[in-house]
Formats: structure tokens, C-alpha cells, sequence
């Protein structure tokens, strides 16, 4: 009877164990997923905090409504990295280590980024950015992926457009002072060395700077067949744009991130400021003729955004920078998924190396391997003309189609 009795109470407090346990683990993979926005919501580059925030919203909105992450709903928690490194990593480290985000979304800045690197690579949190450096390579930041292309695939196609769509024989630089952009500026100079195009001019300004006209000056004495401004800076770019005209010099403008940022600089400048100018711009948010916007997924994610936020705060948007952070929250769902529920760094960014193939986002091909990070191939890196307001689906038209 005392062995029968032990047997049972043995039995019981095993099954009792079981049951605590299965129920502590149900109760694991039922809390919310945790998304750290780090992103710049304060100073000259909030432009970029505002879309990103909608951008993240919006796909969180669309995947909690089906379930959520392997059944698990999404919070958003965001972090102003303020477009400063000491900001960034104190945010950073506030996401990682006191919210215990599951993935940080951000920052936009290559120098933000780098600065973050060793919080979150110690932590093992992935990442995702729109930081273009080339020096974010996933030696340095293992868990970390850019949606975009790195510096080095704009200064091919600007010095490609240069010779052969252009057909200029001489052009200026006007560069803020970013790591992106400094990095960017060396390689676009090697580029156009390898071309017949000369470099007779080249300026650059702090990225927080509100006056470029002694700089602009300077170039306009070179008389450059075309100006190229490298800047991520809305504020910049309006002012370049504006101080230009004050000096009565129509140079062609072109630049990475004119018609990227275009409604911010449309806002206050007026659409004529874009007059013949071309801008640097992605594959995936352009057509050529004969082709239907409302087909493109980027068209057809556009319809959504403007059902959730309405046309009079779309117009203050750049969609497809939203797009972009909502591509990230995407991309992240899929490698969870894929995962059976896993969030660590190391495991995510090793799927996501080997499953290129898998992952169909709006904004661009899908380029990744355990060599380049960067989401975006070269062939994405296109160029539109007379930037203006884009079709009722987001898309512009894409320069140089056959």
C-alpha cells in the first residue's frame, strides 16, 4: 500500500508539473512581440521619423488583424534617436536591454547605426534600416540588414546617367557631411574617373546647416553641366533647391534622395522647384509606359496606405519611405514564421541570408546573402525625370525605359 501510495502521489505531482509547464509556456508564446522603433521624431530630419512611424503602424495594424506573429499580437515601442549617436545609443540600449524588444527598426543613419552596433550585436537583436553606408557589412553588424543599396550602387548609376543617359561633359558635387554620404562621395568620385565625364567642382555643409549659398557659389563659378546633391536632409535639399534660384543658376539638378524626399521640399518650395531636375529612385515605385500601377505591389500597397491615413496626410507623406519600414516589419513576420516562433538575431539573420527567395516585399528585390545585407541590387538603383507628383497609385515614370 505505501508503494501504491508513493507511485500516486509521484504520478500526480509529475502530471501537476507538466500541466505548470505547458501552461508557462503557453503563456511565453502568447505575450506580445515587442518592435522598437529607433528613428528620428525631433530636429532638421523628422521628415523621416513621421513616415517611419506610419509605416510601422500600418503593417503592425495589417498582421495583428490576422493574428498577429505566429499567433502572437505586435506592441510598437519608439525610441528619438534625435539624428544624434549619443541619443541613438541610449535609446538603443533602452530598447534592447530595458523594453526587451524582439527587433529594432532603425535608425535611419548610417553614423546612427554604426554607433548602435555594439548594444545591439551584444544584445543579438536583429535590425533593419535604410542606412546605405558601405561599410555595413554583416561582419560588423551580423544581425543587421538594410532594405535599401549601399552607397557604392548610387555612385555607379548617378556616374552611369552622367556619360550615358545625361550625356554631360562636366559636373559638381554638393554633399552633406553624414558617413553615408562622405563614404558615398569617395566612391562616386572613383566612379566618374572611370568615365569621360569631368569633376569640375565639389562642396560640402554640415548636415544641420541652413545655408549653402557660399558653397553653392563656389560651384556655380566651376559652370557644371549638372549638379549633384548627395544629402538625406529634406530641410537641405529645399534649401539648396531654393538658394539655387535666388542665384538666378538653372543648372540641372539630380540627387539621391530629391524625389524620395520630394514632398517635403514640394511643401515648401511649390512643385516648380523640381523642374528639371532628375532624381535617383528604386524599381519598384516606377512604371514604363503600358504598364498598370494598379497591378505593382508597390501600387497596390500605396491603395492601402491611403485608405489608412486619408488624402490630406498622405500628401505630407513619402510613401515610399513608409513603405520601406513596413516592408522591415514584414520581413521580420516571415523570418519568425519561418522560425517556429524564434526572435533572436542570430537565427533570424541566418534564414533571412539563405531565404532571398522567399521574401516579397513592396519596395524592392530581394538581393540579401551572408555576404551583402543590403536588400537592394543594383539593377533596383533607377532614375526618374521632372520629378512631380506621382499617379494615383504612387508610381512615377522610370527614366531610360526600352
Amino acid at each position: 500500500m505505501m508503494l501504491n501510495r508513493r507511485l500516486f502521489l509521484g504520478a500526480t505531482a509529475f502530471s501537476i508539473s507538466v500541466i505548470l509547464s505547458a501552461g508557462s509556456a503557453f503563456a511565453q508564446d502568447t505575450k506580445p512581440i515587442k518592435i522598437g522603433l529607433l528613428t528620428v521624431m525631433s530636429g532638421p530630419a523628422a521628415f523621416f521619423g513621421k513616415n517611419s512611424k506610419v509605416g510601422a503602424e500600418l503593417a503592425i495594424k495589417e498582421i495583428n488583424d490576422k493574428g498577429g506573429i505566429a499567433g502572437r499580437k505586435i506592441e510598437l515601442v519608439i525610441g528619438d534617436d534625435q539624428g544624434n549617436p549619443t541619443a541613438a545609443v541610449n535609446e538603443a540600449r533602452r530598447l534592447a536591454l530595458s523594453e526587451k524588444v524582439d527587433v529594432i527598426v532603425g535608425p535611419a543613419f548610417s553614423q546612427l547605426v554604426l554607433a548602435t552596433a555594439p548594444i545591439l550585436t551584444e544584445a543579438k537583436v536583429l535590425s533593419f534600416s535604410i542606412a546605405g553606408a558601405p561599410t555595413l557589412t554583416p561582419q560588423v553588424l551580423p544581425y543587421h540588414f538594410s532594405i535599401l543599396s549601399h552607397g557604392g550602387m548610387h555612385a555607379a548609376a548617378a556616374a552611369d546617367l552622367f556619360q550615358n543617359v545625361a550625356k554631360i561633359k562636366t559636373v559638381a558635387i554638393i554633399a552633406d557631411d553624414t558617413t553615408n554620404s562622405k563614404e558615398t562621395l569617395a566612391l562616386l568620385k572613383s566612379a566618374i574617373e572611370k568615365t569621360s565625364v569631368k569633376l569640375v567642382g565639389e562642396q560640402t555643409f554640415q548636415f544641420t546647416s541652413t545655408d549653402m549659398t557660399p558653397q553653392l557659389l563656389q560651384l556655380k563659378r566651376s559652370n557644371p553641366d549638372m549638379l549633384y546633391i548627395l544629402s538625406g536632409n529634406a530641410d537641405a535639399i529645399s534649401t539648396i533647391m531654393a538658394e539655387r534660384n535666388e542665384l538666378d543658376w538653372s543648372v540641372p539638378l539630380v540627387g539621391n534622395s530629391i524625389a524620395v524626399l520630394y514632398p517635403s521640399a514640394k511643401k515648401k518650395l511649390g512643385p516648380d522647384a523640381y523642374k528639371n531636375t532628375l532624381g535617383q529612385y528604386y524599381k519598384k515605385n516606377t512604371i514604363c509606359p503600358g504598364e498598370d500601377s494598379s497591378k505593382q505591389p508597390y501600387g497596390q500597397f500605396y491603395s492601402r496606405l491611403k485608405a489608412y491615413v486619408g488624402d490630406e496626410k498622405l500628401k505630407d507623406l513619402a510613401a515610399n519611405n513608409v513603405g520601406w519600414v513596413y516592408d522591415q516589419v514584414q520581413v521580420f513576420k516571415t523570418a519568425v514564421e519561418s522560425n517556429g516562433g524564434k526572435t533572436d538575431g542570430p537565427t533570424l539573420a541566418s534564414w533571412i541570408e539563405q531565404n532571398a527567395s522567399k521574401l516579397h516585399i513592396v519596395s524592392t528585390s530581394v538581393s540579401v546573402s551572408k555576404d551583402n545585407h543590403f536588400f537592394m541590387p543594383k539593377e533596383d538603383v533607377i532614375f526618374v525625370k521632372d520629378v512631380g507628383d506621382a499617379d494615383a497609385y504612387g508610381m512615377r515614370a522610370r527614366e531610360g525605359c526600352m
